[in-house]
C-alpha cells in the first residue's frame, strides 16, 4: 500500500515474481542504503490436502525499490539470499555491529544471511 494522506492507503500490486507461491515473510527495510524501503518476502506452505499439493515455489525473493513505486527483483545470484523450505518469519537484526537476515523455517533450522554494507 502506498500512503495518500493521514490514515489512507492506496493498494500497490507486487511484482509478479511475487505471486508464484503463498508468501508468509514480509521484511520491509532498505537494504542498500540508499533512503528507499526494499522488500524481502519468503514463504510456502506444504501441510496441505494431498489432493492439493504443495505450496513449494518460492526460495526467497528480494525486491529493490527504485523508487516512484518501482520494484526490481533481484534474483538469488546476485542478491545472495535463496531461502527453500516453508518460511514463516524473516527478521533484521544487528550482530557485532553488522546487519542481518534472520530467517526462521517451519520444521528446519534457521538460516542467517549477512547483508553486506
Amino acid at each position: 500500500y502506498r500512503q495518500t494522506a493521514p490514515g489512507r492507503f492506496e493498494p500497490q500490486p507486487l511484482p509478479v515474481d511475487a505471486q508464484l507461491s503463498d508468501m508468509y515473510a514480509v521484511l520491509v527495510a532498505d537494504l542498500n542504503h540508499d533512503g528507499l524501503s526494499d522488500l524481502v518476502l519468503a514463504g510456502n506452505c506444504f501441510g496441505l490436502k494431498p489432493e492439493t499439493g504443495r505450496y513449494d515455489a518460492s526460495e526467497g525473493l528480494v525486491f529493490v525499490n527504485r523508487g516512484n513505486r518501482s520494484f526490481e527483483y533481484l534474483p538469488p545470484r546476485l542478491s545472495g539470499f535463496r531461502t527453500p523450505g516453508e518460511v514463516k518469519q524473516v527478521l533484521r537484526l544487528s550482530i557485532a555491529g553488522s546487519n542481518h537476515l534472520l530467517v526462521g523455517r517451519n520444521n528446519d533450522s534457521l538460516q542467517l544471511f549477512r547483508l553486506t554494507p
